[in-house]
């Protein structure tokens, strides 16, 4: 049996890193939501189960063609999201401190000025940002409110970006419609007012796993595993730079 001696420089850039091999998968399920909310899929599902009027209204059925979409965060998650976005024609902006304008420019994406920009002008916002020390509820009552009235909230990175109790009440003003994946505490605490409203669609962090994506997930370990092995360059490498601007 072949052994090897572990490098403390080198084994953080294969041990229980997968890498990009699931952000096809969660930039989907941030697709599912988004097109599920924008059809009030949520309210739909809440109206039929308790025997409301036949297509009950809470808001307008919108469509995702055309849509300004709004990329909070422009990593790996948030590019395979742009890719999906393609047949859809949509006018994409994003925020991010560590792209530059012009690499968001060569894919098709404009910059915005800031974050507050980024939310006050946009029909869809998706939520893609890290969790750190520094992004850590970042997703204030401010930024929450700059968002227009029937606006779209989409978030499939973590819950702890956001204040909670702030985007509670945004939607129980009836004015936001949102898709999450990801809650400050999880389990979903079964007295939390998400599950009750209407205008929310919810899944329980499942964002970037399917079969498939687990399956890639192995591969991806296993294969980083060889290469490391083998003295071979690794996939995927994480620099302390990039550590500490991960969740």
């Amino acid at each position: 049996m072949r052994t090897f001696k572990l490098d403390a420089t080198r084994i953080t850039t294969w041990w229980d890193n997968w890498g990009h091999s699931i952000s096809r998968y969660v930039a989907e399920c941030a697709m599912s939501l988004s097109l599920a909310t924008l059809r009030n899929i949520g309210t739909h599902q809440h109206a039929m189960r308790e025997n409301k009027p036949w297509r009950f209204e809470h808001m307008p059925e919108v469509s995702l063609f055309g849509r300004k979409v709004g990329l909070h965060g422009f990593g790996a998650i948030s590019r395979e999201f742009l890719k999906l976005l393609q047949p859809y024609g949509a006018k994409c902006r994003a925020w991010d401190p560590f792209v530059s304008h012009s690499e968001m420019s060569e894919l098709g994406v404009q910059a915005a000025a800031s974050l507050e920009d980024l939310y006050a002008n946009c029909d869809v916002l998706v939520v893609f940002c890290a969790l750190t020390h520094q992004t850590r509820k970042i997703i204030n009552a401010d930024l929450l409110n700059r968002l227009p009235d029937q606006a779209t909230f989409i978030n499939v990175a973590r819950g702890e970006l956001v204040d909670e109790s702030a985007l509670i009440k945004r939607l129980k003003s009836g004015k936001l419609r949102a898709g999450l994946d990801v809650f400050t505490k999880e389990p979903l605490p079964g007295d939390s007012d998400l599950r009750k409203l209407p205008n929310v669609v919810l899944t329980p962090h499942l964002g970037g796993f399917t079969t498939e994506s687990r399956a890639h997930a192995l591969a991806h370990s296993i294969e980083n595993i060889r290469r490391y092995a083998a003295n071979e360059p690794l996939l995927s490498e994480i620099s302390l730079e990039l550590y500490d601007r991960m969740t």
